[in-house]
């Protein structure tokens, strides 16, 4: 009789024994596999979170560094340094830069024919303040961290640049309030009453607010610092605008900025980069703040490691039990074999052959485990996967995966029915007979 047709014999003369085994390699190598996939989706979800959470760092004016003067016209301005063109271009040309957007804020009002425009939150009853929104002059809106952090969403037309002129993107909800699309002219002017210039823009975008607007509670979803306009009445003008409506106003405009957004390619280099922006000799930092801006980062990335080390310590506690388990049913078996073994070794069989036969025992019901376990696994890794938020589709078993349980597995098999089987064949066969008696 030949050594597989003894090893067949033998797994069903003992068929519960195969059955047990048969059962939990299979579950052991469906939970791996399982957990395999799911950290394989969490891998890919963290290079795709780096960018998309808009990772940057952005250097303001230091207000404080100056102070407020009066020009003749009676127009206050800051007389603290602005940041400028020069300054965001060095710094933009520090390794791991991908992008960068200006901003300067301020109050403008909206006109569409001649006829002040109404924001979307408050009605008190006078155009200049029912007219006013916060303006936004950005030179790259696809860099602002209001559409880099997801609060809002382009949903038609498209982002201003530095190439673009006299253009505004407006929200979905002021568009329909005022009767607005993309194309449309509109005028736009920093505060009427101080003699400043009326400037026509084209709408080419619109935005949406994502999340619940209503919800005023949350005023990092809803409101600015100042706490008075809605996002629903931001508006985002291309830079050349800063030239066009600050006019009477020595400390915008002319290439001077007060914020300046930069992004970063690795959001694992950020505090890096920092450093080499802060050594920067040409910059006075006395004059002006750098921060971090990774907040959705590293909250989103610490929810994935979290996840990621849970998954981890399920599927090592699955294997370890799995393998105390199996060392256990296997010893216990080749203990009770100790009387076949001692036969075949007085007939003349080897060592090598008998540790095969049972090396070929595990080893078919080890394929039959791994083969139905890769066909089971890609459903429980999905659902596993709707478990720790992830889209089914994206939770995939690969083939490399299956290979690498499937030969790491036989390995520590093989290695249990050596060790189990080395106690019983260091004897030699009257030995082992005569234990028996």
């Amino acid at each position: 009789m030949n050594l597989f047709t003894r090893s067949i014999k033998y797994l069903i003369r003992k068929w519960k024994t195969s059955l047990l085994l048969l059962l939990i390699l299979f579950v052991t190598s469906v939970l791996v596999l399982s957990g395999l996939a799911v950290l394989n989706a969490e891998e890919e979800k963290t290079e795709e979170l780096k960018e998309a959470t808009g990772t940057s760092f952005f250097v303001e004016r230091n207000y404080e560094s100056g102070g407020m003067e009066t020009d003749e016209k009676g127009n206050t301005y800051l007389t603290s340094d602005a940041i400028t063109e020069d300054m965001i271009e060095e710094i933009a040309s520090i390794e791991g830069i991908k992008g960068y957007n200006a901003t300067v804020d301020s109050i403008s009002s909206i006109l569409k024919d001649g006829e002040y425009l109404y924001q979307t939150d408050r009605y008190v009853g006078d155009y200049l303040v029912d007219s006013q929104t916060l303006s936004v002059t950005n030179i790259n809106t696809q860099y602002s961290n209001y559409f880099t952090s997801h609060i809002f969403e382009l949903v038609e037309g498209e982002h201003i640049t530095q190439d673009t002129e006299n253009a505004i993107i407006v929200s979905e909800e002021y568009a329909k309030k005022n009767n607005l699309k993309i194309g449309d002219t509109v005028t736009v002017v920093n505060d009427p009453m101080n003699d400043d210039p009326f400037v026509d823009v084209e709408i080419i975008g619109i935005f949406r607010v994502m999340g619940d607007s209503a919800d005023e509670s949350d005023d990092k979803k809803i409101y600015d610092l100042s706490g008075y306009f809605v996002y629903n009445d931001y508006v985002f003008l291309s830079g050349d605008l800063a030239d066009k409506l600050y006019v009477n106003y020595d400390d915008v405009g002319r290439g001077q900025f007060n914020v300046v957004d930069f992004y970063v390619e690795n959001p694992d280099n950020l505090d890096s980069i920092i450093q080499n922006v802060q050594n920067i000799k040409d910059i006075n930092w006395n004059n002006f703040y750098i921060y971090a801006n990774d907040e959705v980062y590293q909250n989103a990335s610490s929810s994935i490691n979290n996840t990621s080390t849970l998954i981890i310590a399920l599927m090592v506690i699955a294997i370890v039990v799995s393998v105390i388990i199996i060392s256990m049913i296997i010893y216990m078996n080749t203990k009770g074999r100790r009387r076949e073994i001692g036969i075949l070794l007085s007939i003349g069989k080897s060592k090598a052959v008998i540790i095969s036969q049972y090396i070929l025992e595990i080893f078919i019901i080890a394929i039959l485990s791994f083969a139905g376990s890769y066909f089971f696994s890609d459903m429980i890794a999905g659902g596993l996967g709707d478990m720790f938020g992830k889209i089914r589709e994206s939770v995939v078993i690969t083939n490399e995966q299956f290979i690498t349980v499937s030969v790491i597995g036989m390995i520590i098999l093989i290695t249990i029915v050596i060790l189990s089987c080395s106690s019983i064949l260091k004897n030699k066969p009257r030995e082992i007979l005569s234990q028996l008696d």
